[in-house]
């Protein structure tokens, strides 16, 4: 069994269970994280993109629904990973923060997918071009793109560098 890196944050976890208890989700939720930890990926975005349709659109339990789709897809297919966060964080911006956008980068680069992290990282660095959190990320990536020709090139195609 491959390991995963834990999906839920502990401090937002009773809330969102609840949340999502209370519209009829919470055991689709915990099902979601259960299939997305034996690596049964699709299952678990299919599941979760059902589970989404039952919320509040913009809600903090869509987010992290969004977020489990992130756990779910970084490393086998990062541009759907990318895809739900950002589209997510464009149709709610008042509902993520430059933590989320932490959150998402973070997955991504876990699983050396330095482009899309970069994508990611840029988005939010729009938004906070000052935020520490964001010029950490920003840090990160740069020094990812030392060892990764890709990420050196996004950062490049962005303005991030000159190399």
């Amino acid at each position: 069994m491959q390991f995963r890196p834990q999906t839920l944050r502990l401090a937002l976890a009773p809330a969102l269970l609840a949340a999502l208890a209370a519209c009829g989700g919470g055991a689709a939720d915990a099902s979601a994280d259960e299939l997305i930890q034996a690596g049964k990926f699709d299952e678990a975005v299919a599941l979760i993109e059902k589970q989404r349709e039952t919320v509040e659109k913009g809600s903090e339990a869509e987010k992290e629904l969004v977020l489990l789709t992130v756990d779910a897809t970084a490393d086998e297919q990062p541009e759907l990973a990318k895809k739900a966060f950002l589209e997510f964080a464009e149709a709610a911006p008042d509902a993520v923060s430059a933590k989320d956008f932490e959150y998402a980068v973070s997955q991504l680069r876990t699983y050396r997918k330095y482009v899309e992290a970069i994508e990611v990282m840029d988005k939010g660095m729009k938004r906070w071009p000052e935020d520490p959190v964001m010029t950490e990320l920003l840090s990160f990536l740069q020094a990812d793109a030392e060892k990764d020709d890709g990420a050196a090139a996004a950062l490049k195609g962005l303005g991030y560098t000159s190399k």
